[in-house]
C-alpha cells in the first residue's frame, strides 16, 4: 500500500527582495517607466519647450513693447498735426494779406490807366477842321469798317456746303432741304438749321455753294465738326461726284481770295 500524503503544511511567507539593490552606478530610466533623477529632469526642462507661464510672460513683454512703440508714434503724430495746423494758419493769414495788397495795386493801376487815357472824341470833333474831301474819306472808312464788322458777325452763323449735286432748277432748294433732313435723321445730335439756300453766281458753275444758317456760332461749329462723319453714315449719300462734298465756315472774300486783296 502506498503511503498517505503528508499533512498540509503552513504557507511559507514571501520575502520582498529588491533585486536592483546593489552597489554601483545609477542605471537610466528603464522600459517600465521608472523616474529619472532630479538633476536629469532639470536638464530636460531646460532643453525642452517652455512652460505656459514662461510663454505668457514673454507675450506680456512683447505687448508692452508694442504698446510703448504705439504711444511713441501717437505722440509724434499729434506733434506733427499741431505743427501742420500752425503752418496752415500762417499760410491762410499770408494769403489774406496778399489779397489785400493785390486789390490795392489793382485799384492804383486802374486809376493810373484811367487818368492817362485821353477823353473820347465825338465823330463831329473828328470831322471838325477837315476839308470836304477829307471828311468824305473819313466817313467812307467808318462805313466800310462798320459794314465789315456787321458782315463778319453775320457770317459767324453760316456754314457752307460745297460740291452738292446741283441741277440749276428752282426746286433745288427743296432737294437740299431733304438732304439736310436725312443728315439730321442719321445724327439727331446735329443742330437744326434756320435757313438754307444756294448762292447766286455770275457765271455758270458745276455746283453752286449751299449756305446754311444757324441760330448761333456754336451750332454752326457743331454742325461743321460732325458733318463728314454723318455724311459717311448715310446709305443713300451722293456718290461718283467730280469733287468730294465738304462743309466749311462762311468766310469773307478777303479770306477766300487773299490774292485779290493784295493786288
Amino acid at each position: 500500500m502506498s503511503e498517505p500524503p503528508p499533512p498540509h503544511s503552513a504557507p511559507v511567507p514571501m520575502v520582498k527582495t529588491d533585486f536592483f539593490a546593489f552597489s554601483g552606478p545609477y542605471l537610466p530610466e528603464d522600459a517600465h517607466g521608472t523616474s529619472s533623477p532630479p538633476e536629469k529632469q532639470q536638464q530636460t526642462r531646460k532643453r525642452g519647450r517652455p512652460t505656459a507661464l514662461e510663454l505668457l510672460t514673454t507675450r506680456v513683454e512683447e505687448l508692452e513693447k508694442e504698446n510703448s512703440s504705439l504711444r511713441t508714434f501717437r505722440t509724434a503724430a499729434e506733434s506733427r498735426c499741431r505743427a501742420l495746423e500752425s503752418k496752415q494758419s500762417e499760410l491762410f493769414q499770408t494769403v489774406e494779406q496778399l489779397k489785400v495788397v493785390v486789390a490795392k495795386l489793382t485799384n492804383e493801376c486802374s486809376a493810373r490807366v484811367t487818368s492817362n487815357l485821353p477823353a473820347p472824341r465825338l465823330f463831329a470833333d473828328v470831322l471838325k477842321g477837315q476839308s470836304a474831301e477829307k471828311k468824305a474819306e473819313i466817313i467812307a472808312e467808318r462805313r466800310e469798317a462798320a459794314a465789315s464788322i456787321s458782315l463778319f458777325e453775320k457770317k459767324t452763323h453760316f456754314a457752307v456746303i460745297e460740291n452738292l449735286p446741283d441741277d440749276g432748277s428752282d426746286s433745288q432748294s427743296a432737294k437740299d432741304k431733304v438732304f439736310l433732313d436725312n443728315l439730321i435723321a442719321a445724327n439727331p445730335s446735329l443742330p437744326v438749321h434756320i435757313q438754307t439756300f444756294r448762292v447766286k453766281t455770275r457765271k455758270p458753275v458745276l455746283s453752286r455753294p449751299t449756305k446754311i444758317r444757324f441760330s448761333s456760332e456754336a451750332d454752326r461749329n457743331s454742325f461743321i465738326f460732325s458733318f463728314s462723319k454723318t455724311l459717311r453714315s448715310l446709305p443713300d449719300r451722293p456718290t461718283n461726284l467730280p469733287r468730294p462734298i465738304r462743309c466749311r465756315r462762311d468766310m469773307t472774300n478777303d479770306v477766300i481770295y487773299p490774292e485779290r486783296v493784295e493786288s
